[in-house]
């Protein structure tokens, strides 16, 4: 038991770094309509999403960097408005 406790808290811990510390949970007024890659403005462009057939998937990108909707990617902050 102890063990399964342990494996689900390590698991949770490498949910959270691979995705930077970020909250890149699907916000509720986010429709995903159209496919492509698209900024959630709502979070300074840190975390985008992909939309694909009416599915929707979160990332977020790394340190100091924000996504770029017209390049579709994560670039230094300096470099994208947001």
């Amino acid at each position: 038991m102890s063990r399964l406790l342990l494996f689900s808290l390590l698991a949770v811990v490498v949910a959270r770094v691979a995705a930077n510390g970020h909250d890149v949970g699907q916000p509720a007024t986010f429709d995903c309509t159209q496919d492509g890659f698209f900024a959630d403005h709502g979070r300074n462009c840190v975390v985008y999403y992909r939309c694909a057939n009416g599915d929707m998937t979160a990332f977020g990108c790394n340190k100091g960097h924000l996504f770029d909707e017209t390049s579709s990617k994560c670039l230094p902050a300096d470099s994208v408005t947001c």
